[in-house]
């Protein structure tokens, strides 16, 4: 079971291995909606933007895709990525200053993306083996901050990577 908490309006969206987005309303203790998430493969993330009403969800089979729940049910799914070829391990959404949402995504193929709210890839990063060069390994975990463009990276290998759009300053 994967859940996703938006604390400004008490709402609590849960999945798991079935083919539906369910919606709590946690105040009233009562089920809102059903999204069908329209993939034969269980939903391995969630997560939610309360001021557009947007949900990600990361499966199984390695695609996201981005639900408008202000939306009929059978036009809701307004985006689906298939970048991955294995199981995401967490899509995430994150409100920027200016407004812009940015989707990130980790899978166990050792392979990471992020993309910009109109679904182009702004950047990736993949395993590659060198010398004194930095390896990615299978992704365990994946945590992105939520103001900064700062992304945390977990593997298998017992490796943390920290990454960063802004240079560091030595």
């Amino acid at each position: 079971m994967v859940v996703d908490w938006e604390q400004e309006t008490g709402l609590l969206m849960t999945s798991g291995d079935v083919r539906i987005i369910r919606i709590w309303d946690t105040d009233r203790e009562m089920k809102v909606q059903d999204i069908p998430t329209g993939a034969d493969s269980c939903v391995t993330s969630l997560s939610c933007d309360s001021h557009r009403s947007l949900i990600v969800a990361g499966l199984g089979d390695g695609s996201i895709r981005v639900y408008d729940r202000r939306m009929a049910l059978s036009e809701c799914r307004v985006m689906t990525y298939r970048e991955h070829t294995a199981w995401v391990v967490k899509a995430y959404l994150q409100k920027h200053p200016e407004g812009n949402i940015m989707s990130v995504s980790g899978s166990m193929n050792q392979f990471t993306a992020i993309y910009n709210g109109n679904g182009e890839l702004i950047n990736n990063i993949k395993y590659y083996d060198g010398f004194m060069g930095q390896r990615v390994g299978a992704i365990s975990c994946l945590a992105f901050h939520p103001h900064w463009p700062h992304l945390a990276v977990g593997s298998n290998d017992y490796y943390i990577s920290v990454y960063s759009v802004e240079k560091r300053i030595r």
